[in-house]
């Protein structure tokens, strides 16, 4: 006897969302139809979103839903779904292919720089000026004035 079910909304906001929910909440639901492939068994069901409040009518809201997987313990569809987020995110999360910069023509270079170079391999115009008078380009000190004395 299967207790949990994992559905797929196919309506309102949470659209292409899953859930897992007790089967009661499924309306109409017969399982032995489900489970047996009966090809009256409808493919999307009338699902209760028995969260929050109830409504106006003192009913909770319905959505439709579809059916992906139904199970006695809610740990092996909280398995199932974990399988099928991790799926989705490997699709949607792939990344652009870069070329690498080393292989790229030379009028693409123009476009795409290389990796920017550290500064001990700057030539000695791009390093900034505090190294270059750690490395011996010291510029001459400006030659001493002798402030005038003053008599008090």
């Amino acid at each position: 006897m299967c207790t949990f079910a994992l559905v797929e909304w196919t309506e309102g906001s949470d659209k292409g969302l899953r859930s897992i929910l007790p089967i009661d909440c499924v309306r109409d639901f017969h399982e032995e139809n489900y489970l047996n492939g009966d090809e009256k068994t409808p493919e999307e069901f009338l699902v209760e979103w028995r969260h929050g409040r109830k409504g106006a009518n003192r009913q909770w809201p319905v959505y439709q839903a579809r059916i992906i997987k139904v199970a006695k313990w809610e740990k092996s569809l909280k398995r199932v779904l974990c399988e099928m987020e991790t799926n989705d995110e490997a699709d949607t999360t792939k990344r652009v292919t870069k070329p690498n910069w080393r292989y790229v023509d030379s009028d693409e270079e123009e476009e795409e720089k290389g990796p920017a170079k550290k500064r001990a391999h700057l030539d000695e115009e791009e390093r900034p000026i505090s190294k270059k008078k750690i490395h011996g380009e010291r510029t001459e000190a400006p030659e001493k004035t002798e402030a005038p004395e003053t008599v008090l």
